[in-house]
């Protein structure tokens, strides 16, 4: 050993090499360290990209799925059958409370049956919206003559749902609870209005299992084993199944909220109202890569969260380094025993190999952003020509990388000129905002075009600022989008005349009413209908009868404006409201109506006639003035023989 010194003392070049070895593998170490921790971060943003995509995506699907079960219940509480059962039920009460003996006989219990296996329900309830006694339950008729205001439903969800549509007259959402009906799980109640023409009978309820939303966002997205979106109430309860921890359950919750609570940073922001993301703990104390959003329906104010483990995303890039170490420190350690003559073999084994394979890996992941369903865009900051395109991008577009490389972003853009474009990213260049979201259409080599969903951001490249665009194809959001429009048009429409129904028509009137009492606007009701319905459905059937309507309506609608509402208000009975228009006006308007109808023809010899009643609305402080005025008219319009206009 003393020999070996006294040679290395002897010959400085090996001295020299020794510490330019040393100096080299800490050089290498701080580099791997650098560039380990730059990957590391563009893959964090890349998940966190995903993660946010995928929490748009989820919220925006909760929110169509909720506005689908309020279009359940309101399609429900506007048939005819459930009306006509709510009155039989409520002449039924009545009728018992005087100890008289009444027997119900359903007729509409497999319809409902059905309907409610159709849509994923569990229970129908009827409440009479007089006194809140409970008229009817699909599945749990033990409950049936129980009362809302009793001292065992006090303080009930149940109890504050029917009070919230009562008063409101409106249509409402409960948050998830655990009932006073139904102990077998949580459960979401969706509340209704019934109406007999004019007059609110009942309360209509559907009860919506916690599963539900279990099967909406429970879908797992890519091959993240970890990844997993929930959702958590203001309360700090689940109002989803947790997907990686079964015991955190909304069941589990809600048997013992005292304990099941949860608070995460990422929780309490998001209940806060804000949106983001972070690297925090989650419920089970495990650090995660975390998107948070508010979601805000009716009276639910939930988190949503979408989370996948940070141990699942960092453990190749901790197995790499923690290799590059130990060989690090048994390279510098083995050099000093061995020296010089092996200084060659342990600079390829023990540096090259490992960087080789942190290249692999670091190419990996480069074939990860390559393999997105995501569009990704990279182009150049001043030019705006392509320099990257990754394969959905490619595929979509139906161009090749290389083609791509010989055009502008504009190029593929419809919506936006030069101009218009610069303007959109000046923010960006300006440093005011670090990232621009918005909507555009995108058009493909061969012509066609799709709506697509940008996140663009300038990112540092190379060392050199460039624009990165993460596109979403929103084709089938927007065919969603379509289906909600269809939804909501069959339950503002009558089905049959195909113009407003009443309850379109009450929320338009409303509107209108609040407008001239603000602007002092003039506004004139009509109110008719045809004169010897009964008669003609009578002799001729009900099928000649629905003829008559729909010409009828079609006939009015070819003589109103545009600014017009007009609606069926029930049976042979319309509604018009004519805004910016004083009584003479109105009443002008209905004698051409009226003359317009008699002149209609059928196959059949009687003449189709309506009677009128028009009325201005003069008093502003009360909405049902006015009708009232009206049908008033349209009464001594019958008296006098029919056929004619009164006011």
């Amino acid at each position: 050993m003393k020999e070996n010194l006294k040679n290395i003392k002897s010959r400085p070049q090996i001295l020299l090499s020794l510490l330019g070895f040393v100096i080299l593998s800490v050089a290498m170490l701080l580099m791997t360290y650098f560039y380990s921790q730059k990957t590391r971060a563009v893959l964090y943003n890349h998940i966190f990209d995903q993660l946010t995509s995928i929490n748009t995506t989820k919220t925006h699907y909760l929110e169509l799925f909720l506005k689908n079960k309020e279009a359940d219940v309101t399609a429900l509480s506007l048939n005819q059958n459930i009306i006509d059962m709510s009155k039989l039920l409520i002449f039924n009460e009545s009728q018992s409370k005087k100890d008289k003996t009444t027997t119900f006989t359903n007729p509409y219990q497999g319809y409902l049956t059905h309907f409610l296996k159709l849509h994923n329900y569990t229970d129908i309830l009827i409440m009479n919206a007089k006194d809140g006694d409970i008229l009817y339950s699909l599945n749990y008729q033990q409950y049936i003559g129980k009362n809302l205001s009793s001292q065992a439903f006090k303080n009930s969800q149940i109890t504050r749902l029917w009070q919230q549509v009562l008063q409101t007259q409106t249509l409402h959402v409960s948050d998830m609870h655990t009932p006073v009906l139904y102990t077998d799980e949580p459960v979401m109640l969706i509340g209704a209005p019934i109406y007999d023409h004019k007059k609110l009978i009942a309360i209509l309820m559907l009860k919506m299992p916690s599963i539900a939303l279990n099967e909406l966002l429970h879908v797992k997205a890519g091959n993240l084993k970890t990844y997993e979106t929930y959702a958590i109430g203001q309360d700090h309860l689940f109002r989803s199944d947790s997907y990686l921890e079964k015991r955190f359950s909304v069941k589990n919750s809600f048997a013992s909220p005292n304990s099941s609570k949860v608070y995460t940073t990422s929780i309490n922001q998001a209940l806060q109202g804000n949106r983001g993301f972070d690297i925090v703990k989650d419920y089970r104390g495990i650090s995660v890569l975390s998107v948070y959003a508010a979601f805000k329906f009716d009276s639910l104010h939930w988190a949503i969260i979408s989370e996948v483990d940070e141990s699942e995303i960092t453990i190749v890039f901790d197995s790499i380094l923690k290799v590059i170490y130990i060989w690090t420190l048994f390279i510098s350690f083995f050099l000093i025993l061995i020296g010089y003559f092996i200084l060659n073999f342990v600079i390829k084994k023990c540096v090259i190999f490992p960087l080789e394979t942190l290249y692999n890996r670091a190419k990996g992941f480069e074939d990860i952003i390559n393999d997105s369903l995501n569009e990704i865009y990279i182009f150049d900051k001043k030019t705006l020509h392509f320099l990257f395109a990754n394969r959905s991008a490619q595929e979509n577009l139906g161009y090749s990388l290389e083609t791509l490389q010989k055009m502008r972003f504009l190029e593929i853009e419809t919506f936006f000129n030069n101009e218009e474009f610069h303007n959109i990213i000046r923010p960006l260049l300006e440093g005011t905002k670090q990232t621009q979201i918005y909507e555009t259409m995108h058009v493909r080599k061969d012509g066609s075009k799709y709506d697509v969903f940008v996140h663009l951001q300038l990112m540092q490249i190379e060392g050199l600022m460039q624009f990165v665009a993460l596109v979403n194809d929103m084709t089938e959001y927007k065919q969603v989008l379509q289906e909600k429009q269809h939804y909501y048009s069959l339950a503002s429409h009558d089905h049959l005349t195909k113009i407003y129904n009443r309850q379109m028509f009450d929320t338009l009137f409303e509107k209108e009413f609040l407008r001239a009492e603000r602007y002092a606007n003039k506004i004139s009701l009509i109110l008719f209908d045809i004169d010897n319905f009964k008669m003609i459905n009578d002799t001729f059937g009900h099928k000649k009868g629905d003829e008559v309507l729909i010409k009828v309506a079609a006939c009015v609608t070819n003589f109103l404006r545009e600014s017009d509402i007009f609606a069926r208000w029930g049976g042979e009975e319309f509604v018009v409201l004519m805004l910016h228009t004083d009584i003479n006006q109105a009443i002008q308007k209905a004698d051409e109506l009226r003359e317009a109808i008699s002149k209609l023809e059928f196959d059949f010899e009687e003449k189709i006639t309506c009677s009128f009643g028009v009325a201005q609305i003069q008093d502003l402080d009360d909405i049902t003035a006015t009708f009232i005025q009206a049908d008033k008219a349209l009464y001594r319009a019958k008296e006098r023989g029919k056929n004619r206009v009164e006011n």
